[in-house]
């Protein structure tokens, strides 16, 4: 009798633990089932959103996710359902729903595709949180209340229009936008009335104009970025030697593209300064043996694309006092191998890539 009321604290505890472990068991598996049920929830949630984009034109990249045996065995495309949203590019179709549906997302990039901006999508856009950079493409016109207001946005740091026609007081309105560090405006028209405000960005670090409207008025009025300039393109443009007066003072300048601009040998001299400077474009004609002479202060120039120049044997000779070019590309009239042979020999770590004119 005494055994069996020394036992019973122990059976009562045993029975205790016994309950505690299938109270856990069952609470790990309602978890389990509720994650599984949420996961799939998202999965065909997203999965439906990104049918809907492509079947309206739009497209959508997301970041790979998981090793690559199970995104063979379960297959690229239905693992897009898991995988973070990246870029949404959207077309007119069902924009306003889209991006209502996606303010929570956190999409970190977004491209529209032609028609008008709504207010509730510029709403929409002012609440992505995570969004880093917004692209237009093949607008009419931009309107400049929606850059206006855009420029508000707080963490947008990179903005490109492609194919449009953008006012001059859109890009002023962008100006006051103190965490703008990337613009460009590839293959844009600048419309409107110019006004004459020199205001300067901010912290503007890349600007690419490559193939817009860009004459050296245009350029003056981008204001002074000489503080803080690190990318400039203006391939295709209609700049000039004024203009290369303002880019000589660009002393943090790194990058350079002047491809298939009216700029000449004379103007290269504003850029002998730039001891920052180690990538540089010159697919330019009218580009000679005398240009060169006019670069010699760039000592820590490694790239240089030289491909539609008029260089002859000598100029590409005088090429040998770059001592850290590390990529070459140049055409010259009437080359032969030994020439490049020499100057191969000149620079022994330099890729020499060439073609005879």
């Amino acid at each position: 009798m005494s055994e069996s009321k020394t036992r019973e604290p122990e059976l009562q505890a045993s029975r205790k633990s016994h309950r505690l472990q299938r109270l856990l068991l069952a609470t790990l598996s309602i978890l389990v089932v509720g994650g599984l049920l949420l996961c799939s929830y998202r999965y065909q949630k997203q999965m439906a959103l990104i049918e809907r984009i492509e079947a309206a034109g739009g497209a959508v990249e997301t970041k790979p996710w998981g090793p690559e045996w199970m995104r063979q065995t379960v297959g690229g495309e239905r693992m897009r359902g898991l995988e973070h949203i990246e870029q949404f590019r959207l077309g007119p179709v069902n924009r306003s729903l889209i991006l209502s549906e996606s303010t929570h997302r956190g999409i970190s990039q977004l491209v529209i595709q032609g028609g008008d901006l709504k207010a509730e999508d510029v709403e929409s856009l002012m609440q992505m949180g995570s969004l880093f950079l917004l692209g237009f493409e093949d607008f009419t016109k931009v309107a400049e209340e929606d850059v206006k207001a855009i420029s508000g946005h707080q963490t947008l740091s990179s903005i490109y229009f492609r194919k449009c026609s953008v006012p001059y007081r859109s890009i002023d309105h962008l100006k006051s936008k103190p965490n703008l560090y990337n613009l460009a405006l590839y293959d844009s028209t600048l419309s409107g009335n110019p006004g004459e405000t020199f205001r300067s960005f901010s912290n503007l670090e890349v600007l690419n104009c490559q193939g817009s409207s860009l004459t050296d008025d245009d350029f003056e009025r981008l204001g002074d970025l000489s503080h803080q300039c690190v990318v400039l393109n203006v391939e295709g443009t209609q700049i000039s030697d004024e203009s290369l007066q303002f880019v000589g003072n660009y002393e943090r300048l790194r990058h350079l593209q002047l491809s298939g601009t009216k700029i000449t040998d004379s103007g290269l001299q504003h850029l002998r300064d730039l001891q920052s400077l180690t990538h540089l474009e010159l697919d330019c004609k009218s580009i000679s043996d005398t240009g060169l002479v006019n670069l010699e202060g760039l000592k820590n120039l490694k790239v240089l694309y030289l491909p539609e120049s008029a260089i002859t044997e000598q100029g590409l000779d005088s090429l040998a006092r770059f001592k850290n070019l590390e990529e070459l590309h140049v055409t010259v009239k009437e080359v032969t191998h030994e020439i490049i042979d020499k100057l191969q020999t000149k620079l022994p770590k330099c890729k020499i890539i060439y073609q005879e004119r």
